[in-house]
């Protein structure tokens, strides 16, 4: 747990001089690092993540209070052979039964990469969030 929370820490020092709030937004393999950014005590602009995972689920919270209003993008292909499908949906489930503010985006046939839908769809949602 603790090099899970000294790459957040070092992935947020990195993040935070682009927007006057902090946001995470990571690329697959940084997913779960973004997403365990949620449980910092800074409120975060917003986090997305693609075709990951919230890690340490079972350590409570997930979510902390600075960030419950966090808007999460979560997306995933529903053929996805690197970071199974059902892992993102528990994910936004665990996020959802936590009151995070959190969409999940499911895009048929996608594996382990990125579609065109997806793309727009996380554009549409950083233009809202990030406006």
């Amino acid at each position: 747990m603790h090099a899970i929370q000294q790459s957040a820490n070092t992935y947020y020092s990195m993040t935070t001089h682009t927007l006057t709030l902090p946001h995470t937004l990571s690329p697959p393999q940084g997913g779960a690092i973004a997403l365990y950014s949620l449980r910092s005590d800074t409120k975060l602009a917003a986090v997305v993540g693609l075709s990951t995972y919230v890690p340490l689920h079972d350590k409570p919270p997930i979510v902390s209070t600075a960030n419950a209003k966090t808007p999460i993008f979560l997306a995933h292909g529903d053929k996805d052979m690197v970071v199974q499908y059902s892992y993102g949906v528990a994910s936004f489930e665990e996020l959802k039964e936590a009151k995070a503010q959190v969409e999940f985006r499911t895009y048929n046939g996608m594996q382990h990469s990125a579609c065109p839908q997806e793309l727009n769809d996380l554009a549409s949602f950083l233009k809202t969030v990030l406006a």
